[in-house]
């Protein structure tokens, strides 16, 4: 005896089985991107902002400066900050990193400048940095603006002009 197969269509088309596959692929995908897409967001960071206040104590020939960190929005360490000064005579010294190893240590920043930062050692309010000229200054120009930004990402994270 031989058995008849009969050929009925059964089974679903090709053209609908890839079309199926490719749109589980583009669920599983758009899925995966939104559970992982929350953590991208720390590699694009954004600079963190604040507001200084800078006290300028300057005698004639005596420049004397002291920036207070007013505000913060962020939690940044004193590593990867950099203060950036632009003189009277709009020469900018080139920026200086707020180091952690100097805190509470006279540093010498350029242009018979000197730098002492106080506080903790992430940037915040309770930040304190003094300026002064060194006992070698003789009339050199004084401070007309100051500057931090983010090592990080290079961006502003507060300034003030000085009056």
């Amino acid at each position: 005896m031989k058995r008849v197969f009969q050929e009925k269509d059964k089974a679903v088309s090709p053209i609908i089985a890839t079309i199926l596959l490719v749109a589980i692929t583009v669920v599983l995908a758009a899925t995966l991107y939104t559970i992982v897409g929350g953590y991208t967001t720390l590699i694009g960071a954004s600079t963190p902002t604040g507001s200084i206040d800078v006290q300028n104590a300057s005698a004639t020939n005596d420049a004397y400066y002291f920036v207070y960190v007013q505000q913060f929005g962020g939690n940044i360490s004193l590593n990867d900050v950099q203060l950036e000064i632009t003189l009277s005579n709009n020469t900018i010294i080139p920026p200086v990193t707020l180091s952690v190893n100097n805190l509470n240590k006279v540093t010498y920043i350029g242009y018979s400048l000197d730098m002492k930062v106080s506080g903790d050692s992430y940037f915040g309010a309770t930040t304190g940095i003094a300026i002064n000229s060194t006992s070698s200054a003789h009339g050199e120009p004084f401070i007309s603006q100051i500057r931090f930004i983010d090592v990080t990402t290079n961006g502003l994270i507060a300034s003030k002009t000085v009056t």
